[in-house]
């Protein structure tokens, strides 16, 4: 289902009838834009393709392999990124082509992550291995060439619970994993920048865009708050998430193993109760605004749409949108003749010019 996440109102539901009675993996948007989504089935080979605005009823299905483990898209929403168990399968979205498939792990894979250009593809797997892929290498038109990573780290002992990239043109890897530790490693240097212990397994990060906080969750429902500006230059560093102190903040608005969090809203997609629960980076529990929506999947989970969120336009309604477009082409024929107007005006002044110093 949508939900608009600062009134607790759903606006459009995806029911479980066009799923065949399968179990969602996982839903995530489609690019930037973020006007269709795609939703993977648990256990079955097939993937969904659906318009998220109410009047748009678009509905796309397509099978694959083998059930897929996780999956991503380019922030142009033309390349799909598939993980499934070590290969990964890479497909254009405009035309459905199999563009590439390649082994990228010895263990399943168990995460991926692109970068905020869209140049590096970032797969993590059970076996603790983190590998950071070209997109322009897997594109590459030469079926014959192998794909080889152009970094590769052995950062964690356990299986990789999830991985977040920053943004900026000097990307960072924010890794977690079942050893119950944390790491922020820098592509361009190729080195550790930080290592966060914790007492409990780690299940989800997220690393905000300023770049000056992480996010770590457990599978007890905690949340550690760390704040990269306020640890020094230490680069190894311990922290309870069963307590709340000064210097690490905790959010323990959850019960249950978080499954995803947000720069802007942390989210648990584990049954609490029978209801999803949200919570704001102020640590303010809005759990109560969804008290309506009864959502019995265990298996469940909730992403956020960035583009809607950062927003700072409300979205219009379909006249309104209409209207915009009739005066954007209104606008284009407009120039196109000012463009018409100023040509034939310098070419007829050449040709006054040719034509004097003719008769001279």
């Amino acid at each position: 289902m949508s939900i608009n996440p600062w009134t607790g109102i759903s606006s459009w539901t995806y029911k479980g009838t066009e799923l065949q009675n399968g179990t969602v993996g996982s839903a995530k948007p489609i690019g930037v834009d973020g006007k269709h989504f795609l939703v993977n089935v648990n256990e079955r080979p097939i993937i969904h393709i659906k318009g998220l605005h109410p009047k748009d009823r678009y509905h796309s299905m397509a099978y694959l392999p083998e059930p897929a483990t996780t999956f991503v898209t380019s922030k142009d929403g033309l390349l799909l990124f598939v993980a499934i168990k070590t290969r990964v399968y890479v497909w254009m979205l405009t035309s459905g082509y199999l563009v590439a498939s390649f082994d990228a792990h010895y263990q399943s894979i168990s995460d991926m992550a692109i970068s905020n250009d869209s140049s590096l593809l970032i797969t993590a797997s059970l076996d603790g291995s983190i590998h950071v892929y070209l997109v322009a290498d897997i594109v590459n038109l030469d079926r014959q060439s192998t794909i080889y990573p152009v970094r590769k780290t052995k950062a964690h002992s356990l299986a990789i619970s999830s991985i977040a990239v920053s943004c900026g043109g000097s990307p960072r890897i924010l890794s977690v994993g079942m050893d119950h530790v944390a790491f922020l490693h820098s592509i361009s240097m190729d080195a550790c920048l930080l290592k966060i212990s914790a007492e409990r397994p780690l299940t989800a990060c997220a690393i905000d865009k300023a770049e000056t906080r992480v996010f770590l969750g457990t599978d007890r429902g905690r949340i550690a708050q760390v704040n990269l500006y306020g640890i020094g230059n230490r680069q190894e560093i311990l922290i309870q998430t069963t307590s709340d102190n000064d210097t690490i903040p905790i959010f323990a608005g959850h019960s249950c193993e978080i499954s995803m969090i947000d720069e802007l809203c942390v989210v648990n997609g584990r049954v609490v109760d029978d209801q999803p629960k949200w919570c704001k980076i102020s640590k303010e529990c809005i759990d109560d605004t969804l008290k309506n929506l009864k959502h019995k999947d265990p298996n469940s989970e909730l992403e956020t749409n960035d583009s809607q969120m950062h927003s700072l336009f409300e979205d219009g309604g379909d006249d309104e949108v209409e209207r915009l477009r009739r005066e954007v082409v209104r606008l284009q024929r407009a120039n196109q003749g000012l463009y018409n107007f100023s040509v034939n005006l310098v070419l007829n002044r050449n040709n006054d010019d040719t034509e004097d110093e003719e008769e001279e």
